[in-house]
């Protein structure tokens, strides 16, 4: 009775984890472009005398705000998509909230770690390397 959404969760598992290799690798991309953009900035912050973590929450921030707003849209979406795809199943069942907030964890998890690679490989290198080209 169920064999089509037995293929379809194979199928899509497959999709999904495409999907997130694309968007990690398209993160790293994004992180990169925009720690070579202001990492003449980052150098004078470091000079000047930030720490570490003011580094990092200067990049996080503005990354992380893109990702909550495409998660909100998102999310609204694939809720909404998922409510008309069970609607026709015998037994109904409701589309939990917990599993998107486990997935909007997963991703900050994600992004975290990408984004704290990235600028800590460029907090820790000299400011001056990058301030002598001025």
């Amino acid at each position: 009775m169920y064999e089509v959404e037995s293929r379809l969760l194979k199928l899509s598992g497959l999709f999904t984890i495409v999907g997130i290799l694309i968007a990690a690798l398209g993160l790293y991309g994004l992180v990169s472009f925009i720690l070579e953009k202001r990492t003449k900035e980052i150098s004078i912050r470091k000079v000047v005398g930030a720490s570490l973590s003011n580094i990092l929450k200067l990049i996080g921030k503005h990354i992380i705000g893109l990702i909550l707003i495409g998660f909100v849209f998102g999310g609204l979406f694939a809720y909404y998509l998922t409510d008309l795809w069970l609607e026709d199943f015998t037994y109904r069942i409701n589309v939990p909230w917990e599993a998107f907030g486990l997935s909007l964890g997963l991703i900050l998890i994600m992004v975290l770690i990408t984004i704290s690679h990235q600028s800590i490989k460029v907090a820790l290198t000299n400011p001056v390397k990058f301030l002598r080209q001025e």
